[in-house]
């Protein structure tokens, strides 16, 4: 068995990281996965989820406003153009 926490982005928030990624505003990482990515990803490496469990992305985008309001510059730009992720976290078996 094995417990696995990502950040996973919708697909607004996707879709501008990208965009901050090639224009070098924002290096990132080398993956940015959707919930539905991630699941077909794992399953397809011989996983079956046995229970899947994401955050909010509401909870999310005000978490990223307290930390914007306290003086992160990043979280700024995060809240305000929608680009926040939140936890997504599944509990696999090897299939076999």
């Amino acid at each position: 068995m094995m417990y696995l926490r990502v950040n996973v982005y919708h697909f607004w928030g996707r879709f501008i990281r990208g965009l901050m990624e090639l224009a070098v505003i924002d290096k990132g990482h080398p993956f940015t996965f959707s919930a539905k990515k991630l699941e077909a990803m794992v399953e397809s490496q011989g996983f079956r989820i046995l229970s899947s469990n994401r955050a909010s992305f509401f909870q999310s985008w005000k978490k990223d406003w307290s930390r914007a309001l306290s003086g992160n510059r990043k979280a700024v730009i995060q809240a305000l153009l929608c680009v926040n992720r939140a936890h997504h976290e599944l509990i696999l078996r090897r299939q076999e």
